[in-house]
């Protein structure tokens, strides 16, 4: 029997002041190691033994369930209306008595870190289905959970993580769902399977491309076009041409400058640069060998989102000189690796590079994580400047 099918036979529950720490124990021991079979058995025994449903183990028990047994998202929405049936059926019940709202709100923690980790590890594999309806259902059984203690959970990490998961995953089905429009035959050639492929690609490629038509000059796609002139020229054996576009291509890395090939992404960043950048460089200028800076530097190096989102901005903004360790600029370095080899001179005389036949094609499961890498990146960029409700054409153009 599932823990939820348990609850539901419970009654004539008795509320208690405090909890019973010994058998709460073993509860949050199994929870935290993740035995989430051994937590529910824990969960039953506890009341059992107790006559008694604290609330911090009911929200445990919701959010253990979902991981153990909700295998997809396109029912998700049945089992949130279970626990919320649920959680009217005992919220007369719910212990403890002292400090209600503090277990109440450690409790609503727990449901949706783990609901927020359980959509976001299936978002790549669901179907369409009605997901405004699940956000729906989720919102309105976190607001009645607030309601139990007047709490206001709107500012809670967990919550807000669990919203960006769930808006995560509105805009992939909204994605999935213009996709298979695209796909539907017209009534002329329903069974013109080519056709369907040919759309289904076109608005893959469209989806892909747009990011880079938006910021690239014709300086990019001239670099483009070179690349597959060399490229043709050697699979031809013709050497000679080919060694004259290389020496091309070569000179235009050397000199390459991203300003030049990309303007649509630097002049919004200029934009935003310009008021600012006396400040910022008295920032790097003082404190880029600071204790502080260092910490900062790392934490964003392992997670550039999380650097954004979740972490709370730091006093140091507030900080004087005084209060840092005072650093300087690092030298500036001129970057040698931009050519497609280093000088002909450092390689074996004795030797030459060798490849295998080139083989053109992909294999569809590398392809596939390819594209649900570029899914990521193309959703953090949305998420960024969605949460910086910035125009579209600030976002292009910065005008």
């Amino acid at each position: 029997m599932s823990i939820l099918a348990y609850l539901q036979g419970v009654d004539e529950l008795q509320r208690h002041t405090r909890v019973n720490p010994m058998l709460m124990s073993v509860i949050i021991k199994a929870h935290q190691e993740g035995d989430y079979t051994q937590c529910q058995q824990a969960i039953q025994h506890y009341i059992e033994q107790t006559n008694t449903l604290d609330v911090y183990i009911l929200y445990i028990a919701f959010a253990t369930d979902i991981y153990l047994y909700q295998e997809n998202l396109e029912t998700l929405q049945t089992k949130i209306n279970v626990c919320f049936d649920l959680l009217k059926q005992h919220q007369a019940e719910l212990s403890p008595i002292e400090n209600f709202e503090a277990t109440l709100i450690k409790g609503i923690d727990a449901f949706c870190h783990m609901l927020e980790m359980h959509v976001d590890g299936k978002i790549k594999t669901t179907k369409p289905f009605d997901v405004k309806s699940l956000l729906a259902a989720v919102q309105d059984f976190l607001s009645y959970s607030a309601g139990l203690g007047q709490l206001d959970i709107e500012s809670q990490q967990t919550v807000i993580n669990l919203n960006k998961t769930l808006h995560k995953l509105e805009r992939f089905i909204d994605r999935l769902s213009s996709e298979d429009q695209s796909d539907k035959p017209s009534e002329k050639n329903t069974s013109d399977d080519s056709t369907k492929k040919e759309k289904r690609d076109q608005t893959q490629d469209k989806n892909n491309t747009q990011w880079v038509d938006q910021f690239a000059s014709a300086d990019w796609y001239r670099l483009i076009k070179k690349i597959a002139i060399f490229q043709n020229l050697v699979k031809q054996k013709r050497l000679f041409e080919a060694s004259i576009v290389y020496q091309d291509i070569q000179g235009k890395l050397l000199e390459f400058d991203p300003k030049k090939y990309f303007p649509g992404l630097f002049f919004p960043l200029y934009k935003t640069l310009g008021p600012n950048i006396r400040k910022i460089y008295e920032y790097i200028d003082v404190h880029a060998n600071s204790l502080q800076w260092h910490i900062a530097q790392k934490m964003y190096e392992v997670d550039d989102m999380r650097f954004l989102q979740d972490m709370p901005v730091m006093v140091e903004n507030k900080y004087n000189a005084e209060q840092f360790t005072e650093g300087s600029l690092d030298e500036s370095v001129e970057n040698q690796n931009r050519q497609l080899l280093a000088d002909v001179e450092s390689l074996p005389d004795d030797h030459e590079l060798q490849f295998p036949e080139e083989d053109n094609t992909v294999d569809s499961n590398v392809a596939h994580g390819v594209d649900e890498d570029l899914d990521q990146i193309l959703e953090d960029i949305e998420s960024i400047w969605d949460s910086a409700d910035m125009a579209q054409g600030e976002k292009t153009t910065g005008n």
